[in-house]
């Protein structure tokens, strides 16, 4: 994670919820160092890294484990009462 994220991650940011999969071209320890930033400054953060999915895997649609990231989003946010719980 760039030195200048790291250094405004405050307890005022609002929720993060964080996706990530192991054969992403892009490294993913970027992702845990801004959840465990996001947790040390007291921010609610929700981490989830599929083993597959590569990127740019959009709602999933292509089958696979990743394709259930949009559901756990969804409960994240009932989770965090930013939709109704129905």
């Amino acid at each position: 994670m760039p030195p200048e994220i790291e250094s405004r991650i405050g307890s005022d940011i609002a929720p993060v919820f964080l996706a990530y999969t192991s054969d992403d071209n892009v490294p993913r320890s970027g992702g845990v160092k801004l959840y465990e930033a996001l947790n040390q400054a007291g921010v609610s953060a929700e981490l989830h890294i599929y083993a597959t999915g590569g990127h740019g895997y959009g709602l999933g649609i292509h089958g696979g484990p990743i394709a259930t990231w949009p559901t756990r989003f969804h409960d994240w946010l009932k989770a965090m009462e930013f939709i109704d719980r129905k």
